[in-house]
């Protein structure tokens, strides 16, 4: 079969794979994106559920709650981009933006409420001896400094800045009490976790795995596999909505005596293709600086094991699906994934 026969094969059967091609929701978890999702192609514009793409809608930031765009607003595409290098076979763009709570329910925990249980150890003076005992506290002892600011603007939570805790203790308690907060605030519940996971309301929530991203369909007589290119390689990207962290000197910020190593995010947010392990923080350059991947991507095609790179055509016979997932997902942090794939037709061989 030539070229133009190829061709006209695809051209026969596009529209049919444009018109199945759905988006699969998961009634027990949320899709907001889903909401408004339309496909582009060269020539004309499939809308789902008469809704209608938004571009350019405004990004979350890493951890900051202040600025959660609306996900009720579309920033997902899949569709014809091109008609691939002449072959008989069209580019497809997967083009997906996403975040955790899109994926699962994300319980909405109220840190500042909770209470831990502490053991102490301390010297009493009314008996004269040195006593271990265990304290309750409700978390709002870490968010004491800036709370009576205006509208709480300039309220700061002991891990965000603990340079003034140690006067606002002395303020509300005796010496005892500051000292144990004080260590409480880096060590461990009588629960077994870390005081800091309780209380602090921007603590790093280890990575989520194995999340349903979306369900491309593959319909009969259509087959796809992923796109090499010889400059750029393989065209697959996951990136991160960050910023660039920034080291800003050694010296002691929270009073104790002691220099420490303070890092801060700076500069302009962008699309990263790294994240930062330990959210821009720790004790020295390594640990705060250090990066791995923004996440990662695995693919299922009817139960079996699928790559991006290393996988051939898949489709063709039937009705098919491939499944995308996504790897290492943290709370609050805004992910994109930007695949190419490519299109052609089958013919079965009777």
């Amino acid at each position: 079969m030539d070229t133009d026969a190829i061709n006209d094969l695809i051209d026969a059967n596009l529209q049919d794979f444009i018109n199945n091609t759905t988006i699969t929701v998961n009634q027990e978890i949320h899709h907001h994106y889903y909401n408004n999702t339309s496909v582009t192609t060269n020539d004309y514009t499939v809308e789902y559920n008469n809704t209608t793409v938004n571009e350019g809608d405004s990004i979350v930031n890493e951890g900051d709650t202040n600025n959660q765009y609306d996900n009720s607003q579309s920033n997902y595409s899949f569709g014809a981009v091109g008609s691939g290098n002449g072959s008989g076979e069209t580019l497809f763009l997967l083009d997906i933006q996403f975040t955790l709570s899109d994926l699962m329910s994300v319980e909405v925990v109220d840190y500042r409420n909770n209470t831990f249980n502490y053991s102490y150890e301390y010297y009493d003076f009314a008996t004269n001896e040195v006593r271990t005992d265990i304290f309750e506290f409700s978390c709002q002892v870490f968010y004491l400094v800036g709370a009576n600011s205006t509208n709480g603007t300039n309220q700061v939570s002991y891990w965000e800045d603990s340079s003034q805790y140690s006067n606002a203790w002395s303020n509300v308690y005796n010496s005892t009490v500051r000292n144990l907060l004080q260590e409480a605030a880096n060590n461990y519940a009588i629960s077994g976790p870390s005081v800091q996971s309780i209380c602090d309301e921007n603590y790093y929530v280890s990575n989520y795995d194995n999340l349903l991203l979306i369900e491309i369909p593959i319909i009969e007589g259509m087959a796809i596999k992923g796109v090499y290119d010889q400059v750029g390689g393989y065209a697959q990207e996951e990136y991160v909505w960050s910023r660039y962290c920034d080291y800003l000197g050694r010296y002691d910020i929270d009073g104790d005596g002691y220099d420490e190593y303070n890092f801060e995010y700076s500069g302009d947010y962008t699309w990263r293709e790294s994240v930062y392990v330990n959210d821009c923080k720790g004790t020295n350059s390594y640990d705060a600086t250090s990066t791995s991947s923004a996440f990662n991507v695995n693919y299922v095609f009817e139960t079996i094991a699928w790559g991006y790179e290393t996988g051939s055509w898949i489709g063709g016979a039937s009705n098919s699906m491939l499944e995308v997932f996504v790897n290492d997902i943290r709370p609050d942090w805004n992910y994109r994934l930007i695949a190419y794939f490519t299109l052609t037709t089958t013919m079965a061989i009777e």
